[in-house]
């Protein structure tokens, strides 16, 4: 996975608590990482393979929180970092949930120019052609398109 930036502050703690899925420890987390800003991406995206809905659902709010964030002009490198982060996720082995949420918040934050090529690999699987397909539409760069 992509390379951990220097987190301050409590997310990991944070992200420990949300994951026994105490109703507390999630709302005071979807409240507060967002505000750590592309770092948190790391430590939360983990989350999104969760077997509690609430603590999947949570943890996508929070990176589309974090993905919308690293998105605002001069936020360059932020978006470079989580668009990475999620990239990483489709590279290694995930689970069929963690694609269907990762493909929902890339668009959010694939920057023109990224690679798409751990989208497009997806291309030539039949259960997530559609949705690759779909996702590469959204993200809408000339490399997306490319791909498609």
């Amino acid at each position: 996975m992509t390379k951990t930036m220097s987190v301050t502050g409590p997310v990991p703690d944070m992200v420990k608590a949300m994951e026994s899925g105490d109703e507390a420890a999630l709302v005071t987390a979807r409240q507060m990482i967002p505000s750590y800003g592309a770092k948190a991406a790391y430590y939360v995206a983990p989350l999104l393979s969760h077997e509690k809905e609430s603590v999947w659902r949570t943890a996508f709010n929070i990176l589309a929180d974090v993905a919308n964030e690293a998105c605002a002009p001069g936020r360059e490198d932020d978006r470079e970092y989580v668009n990475r982060v999620f990239m990483d996720i489709l590279e290694g082995s995930p689970t069929p949930h963690l694609i269907e949420w990762t493909f929902r918040l890339l668009p959010l934050v694939t920057p023109e120019g990224a690679d798409v090529d751990a989208v497009a690999a997806y291309l030539d699987q039949p259960d997530y052609r559609e949705k690759a397909r779909t996702t590469l539409e959204a993200i809408g760069t000339v490399r997306a398109a490319a791909a498609l």
